[in-house]
This record gives C-alpha cells, sequence and structure tokens, in this order.
C-alpha cells in the first residue's frame, strides 16, 4: 500500500491551516470512478471519519476496525471508493468530519492527515 501513495501526490490540510480538517485535491476532467487514498492518524475506537464535499456531500468514510486498528502504526491508509460524477472537475476541496459516540467535529491534523487519488 505504501507505493500507491508514493506514486500519488500527497496532500496537506490546507485552507485554514492545521487542525482544519481539509484537504485539497485534483480531479481531472472526465475522470471516471476512482479511488481515495486517506492518510489517518490515530483515531480512536468506534469513530467515524466522515469525507465530504465543500457542499456536504457525503463522499465516504473510513473506521478503525479489527487488525487495522490495533496496528502499531501510527499511520493508516484507507482506500475510498468515489462513483463518477461525485467530485467535480479541477480543484476540490475534501473536509473531514469525525463522528464519535454521538457527537461530531471537524478532524484534527493529527486525525486527517491528507488525501490523494490513485489511478485504477
Amino acid at each position: 500500500m505504501v507505493l500507491f501513495w508514493t506514486a500519488a501526490p500527497a496532500l496537506q490540510a490546507e485552507d485554514g491551516g492545521p487542525g482544519t480538517g481539509r484537504a485539497a485535491i485534483e480531479v481531472a476532467p472526465g475522470a471516471a470512478a476512482l479511488v481515495l487514498a486517506v492518510r489517518t492518524g490515530p483515531l480512536p475506537p468506534g469513530a467515524e471519519l466522515v469525507l465530504e464535499t465543500p457542499e456536504g456531500q457525503r463522499i465516504g468514510s473510513v473506521s478503525p476496525f479489527g487488525a487495522t486498528a490495533a496496528m502499531s502504526s501510527p499511520v493508516q491508509i484507507h482506500l475510498v471508493p468515489v462513483p463518477a460524477g461525485t467530485l467535480p472537475e479541477g480543484r476540490t476541496e475534501i473536509r473531514a468530519r469525525l463522528i464519535l459516540r454521538g457527537s461530531e467535529r471537524a478532524a484534527t491534523a493529527r486525525e486527517f492527515l491528507g488525501a490523494a487519488i490513485i489511478d485504477n
């Protein structure tokens, strides 16, 4: 999985600085379905990291579960399939919210490390 990440451009939290739960990606014109590689730091057990467009359209989500949650690596890479037409062409922002036990907030820079498109 690391090979996929190093081949894709790494993106950092932008447009608001660290702790805003945001990253930007570039979607090619006419892009078909794509896959996002989402990098996270440690997520609390039972948490759900929800990815959305700035307009609030849900892109997908990731959750720590089973062996992945118990791994000693502080950084995890989750693959999120995105149907064609979900994201607008060009530069677009992805926002991350953390939902845990009924409450939600913007993901911190430690929880949401960035996202990149993987060619499929």
